[in-house]
């Protein structure tokens, strides 16, 4: 009941404060002086989407990267309906620093802010939202914390390599040793996701035979199969290439 009364008087101060910065809006056009870091990280709270929401509807064709530090605010807070409302509005990870600090340390164990179920429903607005924000995502995916499983599936059913990235999320899985079980439900998760990679464990291998008579080198194609955990067993730039 108290939750309740609580969240009445959050969303009646958030219409009020809505409406004084409307009129600030309409008789000063004061959307410049707003339109700057400080401001706009200072509306990311749960009180501020409304007039963040005015504000970046007020202010098409102003620099986008100045969205960039409140997005990354309201990420660190895990509030997926502002980082939505910023992503809608030109606000971007993409091309900048702090954004790509930002995902690393989101998804890595050194992640201090938010709880690991926080961690999935943000991260999988961002891959749901636009295929660039889940492209940098994936990018990054070799960052992720090993024992967060939830977050380890969720990258790998919206197509992560687990052979990406250094240390990437394979080895990072074998090196969970008593967990062997977790490192096959892994690679089997991404042979699921990525079919194409099971097909080339049946790779076509061109050697060259002893010269004949004739002085001509007749190539022999022979057919092997390549079984799953000698590929997984190494994991090298050599042998991913071989099979490609």
């Amino acid at each position: 009941m108290a939750k309740t009364i609580n969240g009445d008087i959050m969303d009646k101060l958030e219409l009020i404060l809505a409406k004084v910065v409307e009129q600030n809006i309409a008789r000063d056009g004061h959307v410049r002086n707003m339109w700057n870091s400080h401001e706009l990280c200072n509306l990311i709270n749960p009180s501020g989407f409304a007039t963040l929401k005015m504000i970046l509807e007020r202010g098409k064709g102003l620099d986008r990267s100045v969205l960039t530090a409140p997005l990354i605010a309201a990420s660190r807070s895990c509030n997926i309906k502002l980082v939505e409302l910023l992503l809608e509005h030109g606000a971007s990870y993409v091309g900048s620093q702090e954004g790509v600090n930002f995902i690393r340390d989101f998804l890595s164990i050194h992640n201090s802010f938010g709880h690991w179920r926080n961690r999935v429903t943000l991260i999988g607005a961002l891959l749901a939202f636009n295929e660039a924000t889940k492209e940098f995502v994936l990018q990054h995916c070799h960052h992720v914390d090993i024992a967060d499983e939830k977050l380890v599936f969720l990258l790998i059913g919206a197509g992560a390599d687990i052979y990406r990235g250094h240390p990437n999320i394979y080895t990072k899985a074998v090196r969970w040793s008593f967990r062997r079980d977790f490192m096959k439900k892994v690679v089997a998760a991404h042979q699921f996701v990525n079919p194409l990679f099971t097909t080339m464990l049946r790779r076509v291998d061109l050697t060259v035979n002893s010269p004949p008579v004739s002085g001509t080198v007749t190539p022999i194609i022979a057919l092997t199969s390549c079984p799953i955990d000698l590929v997984c067993e190494y994991d090298t730039p050599s042998v991913k290439q071989r099979l490609s």
